[in-house]
């Protein structure tokens, strides 16, 4: 290894160790996230002789319902182009981008994928996409080459690091992933390598675990979520047992150490880097001297048009001509930052400067913690009432199976003897048993029922107590999951529950629009640099039909800013959308066009104002009306002319405004 490499990769090793201190550091908590989650919520309880633990998991439904929700928001992909003059341009870019998040990334689209984002965010507090330009994307056999495309992966949190010091992802100076693939595929991916990969290869057996070792760091400790008490177990004794969806779910997860398939499978560690490299070089922007500044310096003669060196005599060749320096200044050889990957942590594979403006992920939070770009997740904060909720259906649970069947109290010789075997007739216990006493045993009182204890009035308050505050702390009422709400409501009570219910959810929605918006600028980014001119693209237009467009000269360079308008497709939020819209199309039918009315449209979430407005004849007219007055007030056009321009125009024709158009109004 020279020593630039060695270098270079004693200063990797410290931005990763940094930042992967952080990352280890919350593993704890995501393995206790992912454990209540899924049920297993009686780890840290212990077993009891004659009591059983029982779990109603809250948490799972109510993170389920907020999904179910927020897959009803469909926002809508709009962009606007920094110059008027490439609209065209950006239509085809944003177009494709739809068609992209809707179909072509990963070959089913984003619609899945945003559903993982969001599980993802529910169990570990964030989410971290990952997009990229994929050369090897799919063979053309016509062609005889591969295509490339657009790629996402939804990257594990675990495998995820950044800059220790940073509050925002924005403001990371570092930032990279680990993980661990297969070896024969990276000797496919890098064959100038392969002897090296194959040398620092490990197989999987010999991979090492925990949470600073290598790939798996979630402990493997599971429960069941229902702990049967066993006669003669003496209090604390551990009887817990992994259930079956909990321990496929650790053992296929990236934090589990129980992995154990494929053992001689060789694997390499591949480490992708993204940091700012400060370095700059000197530049010296440069230019031959003038002619008139020689000859006036007394430099050059000028003799018929030809420069004479005053020393020699000699006319003065292109290469001896004088250079002067016209400015001086430093240029940062990395721009946009620095990548480096890296395998089995020294082989360089790739060292160049990062071609995008931004690092190539996206980390959207599920809550927002204080000075942090971590989230909070939606286990957390609840555990503590879920836990209260366990403890009073355990004692209402254990009350009832100890005093809930009749117990039966009897004195000796009460029960009647079989004649034939001289033995005592069963008890029975089951519904509608028979027993059979002895003669007047009950005249005598030798045998009665004992009374079962009413369960406690006070328990039953206690479990509807914690049920209500698991729902005020997830802000999800009942009214909001279709339930009927306990008591008698107004409707205007009823209203403002179900209203407060989806202000949570619209928080949520809100994060996960922003979320599109970051993807789909970084998807932006990646096609106009990786896309030829020429190409066909497919793309969806705002009418959400799906067509094709060319890739033309000057395209690429076309600057545009995306937006995400909020579409819902739940019941109440359509219905007040079809109202707007119905309200908008009153507008837009009236004779004469009100001034107000491009402003009114946005107020009404109208979507693409500046080309309905395009093919409104009354709203134009006043355009051309505008035009015509603008010019009569600079002078161009006297009011004769204005008043045969605007004559035509009431007549049907279009106006001519000499010399310049005045501003768009809209």
């Amino acid at each position: 290894m020279d020593q630039s490499n060695q270098e270079l990769n004693e200063k990797l090793d410290d931005l990763i160790a940094a930042g992967m201190n952080i990352t280890n550091s919350w593993s704890g908590l995501w393995s206790d996230s992912l454990r209540w989650f899924f049920s297993d919520q009686i780890s840290h309880k212990k077993a009891r002789k004659n009591w059983d633990w029982v779990v109603l998991n809250y948490i799972w439904p109510s993170a389920m319902a907020e999904v179910s929700k927020l897959a009803r928001y469909h926002p809508q992909i709009v962009g606007e182009p920094w110059e008027p003059t490439d609209q065209e341009a950006a239509d085809v870019w944003i177009g494709n981008i739809r068609w992209l998040w809707q179909k072509g990334i990963n070959k089913h689209g984003m619609m899945l994928e945003h559903l993982g984002a969001i599980l993802d965010k529910k169990l570990y507090g964030y989410c971290v996409s990952k997009f990229y330009w994929e050369p090897k994307a799919r063979w053309d056999p016509g062609k005889k080459r591969w295509e490339g495309s657009v790629r996402h992966k939804l990257w594990h949190p675990a495998f995820f690091w950044t800059d220790p010091a940073a509050e925002t992802i924005d403001e990371c100076r570092s930032i990279g992933t680990q993980r661990w693939v297969e070896l024969d595929w990276a000797i496919s991916r890098w064959p100038k390598h392969a002897k090296k990969l194959r040398d620092s290869a490990t197989r999987y057996k010999d991979l090492p675990a925990g949470p600073h070792g290598g790939p798996h760091i979630r402990a493997a400790k599971t429960t069941s979520v229902y702990v049967s008490a066993q006669g003669g177990t003496d209090p604390g004794t551990s009887l817990y047992k992994p259930t079956r969806l909990l321990s496929h779910i650790l053992r296929q997860d990236k934090t589990s150490t129980t992995l154990d398939f494929r053992s001689d499978k060789e694997y390499i560690k591949l480490e992708e880097i993204y940091f700012e490299d400060l370095e700059e070089t000197k530049v010296k922007d440069q230019r031959p001297v003038a002619a008139q500044d020689l000859v006036a310096s007394g430099r050059l003669i000028n003799v018929d048009g030809r420069y004479i060196d005053p020393v020699t005599t000699e006319p003065l060749s292109p290469e001896q001509w004088p250079i002067e320096t016209v400015r001086e200044y430093s240029e940062p050889k990395y721009p946009n930052g620095r990548m480096v990957l890296r395998a089995c942590g020294e082989i360089i594979l790739r060292n160049e400067p990062w071609r995008y403006y931004e690092w190539p992920f996206v980390v959207s939070q599920h809550y927002l913690l204080p000075h942090m770009w971590q989230g909070s997740d939606a286990v957390q904060l609840y555990q503590s009432t879920q836990d209260m909720i366990n403890v009073s259906v355990s004692h209402l649970f254990n009350n009832m199976k100890l005093y809930g069947d009749p117990k039966v109290m009897m004195e000796t010789g009460a029960v009647a003897r079989n004649p034939r075997t001289k033995e005592y007739y069963k008890v029975g216990a089951g519904a509608g048993s028979v027993i059979r006493l002895a003669r007047n045993a009950l005249n005598r009182g030798s045998f009665r029922f004992a009374d079962p204890p009413n369960i406690s009035a006070g328990a039953l308050s206690l479990y509807g107590l914690f049920v209500q505050e698991f729902k005020n702390i997830t802000g999800l009422q009942s009214i909001a999951k279709g339930e009927r709400e306990p008591g008698r409501k107004t409707a205007t009570e009823a209203n403002w529950l179900a209203l407060s219910s989806q202000d949570r959810i619209k928080l949520q929605a809100m994060l996960d629009d922003e979320w599109v918006r970051r993807s789909c600028e970084l998807i932006a980014q990646i096609i106009q640099a990786n896309y030829d001119l020429d190409q066909m693209v497919r793309i969806v237009g705002d009418d959400g039909v799906t067509g094709a467009q060319q890739i033309l000269q000057g395209a690429k360079s076309v600057r545009f800013d995306i937006s995400i308008v909020p579409r819902s497709m739940l019941p109440y939020d359509q219905d007040k959308k079809i109202q707007k819209l119905i309200m908008a199309d009153n507008l837009l039918k009236q004779p004469v066009a009100s001034p107000l009315l491009p402003s009114i449209l946005r107020e009404l979430d109208v979507p693409n104002v500046k080309g309905i407005l395009k093919a409104v004849p009354a709203f134009q007219k006043w355009l051309r009306f505008l035009q015509v007055y603008q010019a009569t007030a600079e002078g161009r056009i006297d009011a004769g002319q204005a008043t045969q321009i605007v004559t035509r125009q009431i007549m049907g024709g279009l106006p001519t405004v000499p010399e310049k158009e005045s501003q768009n109004a809209t």
